[in-house]
């Protein structure tokens, strides 16, 4: 039983390096084009929660002429500007802003000083609003607390960037980071200039559904993406295969179990539940299992 929100929740499910994504079904979100600043930010809604420093938060640009590049496109595709949030020991966190260029198949400058945009660190939190600004070659970091850096693509970068397909996601570096998760709220692409045709703007919190016609799970376990309905305040996970156990619920020890009739879906290899505040057995207490 953990605390939960509504969102889109992206469960570290598998094996190590592990990338767990959604991405758009459509490359028509490059900034290249633009006469003025194109926004991509997503609100991060919960956490992995403390002791999470074997995984991170990602947004990735890749820049391709692939029209459908798979669940590796950091490796595989030629171009990217990558954000990856990572924690600290301390429980802090850090951003770091890199890119690569015409390295299909490889790292790149990824994780060379010279990839290097931007870096933000001590950041006391990963909830809120984290934007990667984009304006012909320059490239700019900004936190929830308004914190920012600025860096330079290579002026020759652009146009491996002509088409663009965001990755919103997260990836364990180890299996110690086995079942974190990260729920985000709300995904927006934001051009400043009326000549941007890419603008995007998805509350994930507020869906019913993920638009197959918007968004593609390209995650490498496609069930460690989940839609947390709205007004969920627990989740509920036990080991699978567990075949017809569900959760029940009880105001007091010596109730009676009642069945609140919630869903149960698998991910990974557990089975989860997600409980809104409607179906509490009581605004004081609650006894909870799970049964056949």
């Amino acid at each position: 039983m953990e605390a939960a929100v509504p969102g889109l929740e992206v469960v570290a499910t598998g094996s190590q390096y592990q990338r767990q994504s959604l991405r758009t079904v459509e490359p028509r979100h490059s900034w290249t084009a633009s006469s003025g600043a194109v926004r991509y930010s997503f609100d991060v809604a919960k956490g992995p929660g403390a002791g999470a420093t074997d995984h991170f938060i990602y947004l990735w640009l890749i820049g391709t002429e692939s029209g459908d590049p798979g669940g590796s496109p950091d490796w595989n595709e030629p171009n990217a500007v990558f954000l990856e949030l990572r924690q600290a020991a301390n429980g802090s966190y850090s951003a770091l802003l890199s890119h690569k260029t015409d390295a299909p198949n490889a790292h790149g400058t990824r994780f060379d000083p010279a990839g290097v945009l931007a870096r933000l660190q001590d950041i006391p939190s990963v909830l809120g609003r984290w934007t990667v600004v984009m304006k012909g070659t320059t490239a700019t970091l900004v936190a929830p607390d308004g914190t920012e850096a600025s860096g330079e693509l290579p002026a020759d970068s652009l146009g491996g960037f002509a088409n663009v397909f965001p990755h919103l996601g997260a990836q364990m570096d180890n299996t110690v980071a086995k079942n974190r998760s990260v729920t985000f709220g709300r995904f927006r692409i934001q051009g400043d200039a009326a000549d941007f045709q890419g603008n995007l703007d998805v509350n994930f919190a507020g869906l019913a559904s993920i638009d197959a016609a918007t968004w593609k799970n390209v995650a490498q376990d496609t069930s460690g993406i989940q839609l947390v309905p709205g007004g969920t305040v627990y989740k509920f996970s036990w080991d699978a295969p567990a075949t017809g156990y569900s959760l029940r619920s009880k105001a007091s020890l010596g109730g009676a179990w009642t069945d609140p009739g919630l869903p149960v879906v698998g991910v990974g290899g557990r089975k989860a539940t997600y409980l809104p505040a409607s179906q509490l057995p009581s605004a004081d207490a609650g006894f909870f299992a799970v049964k056949k």
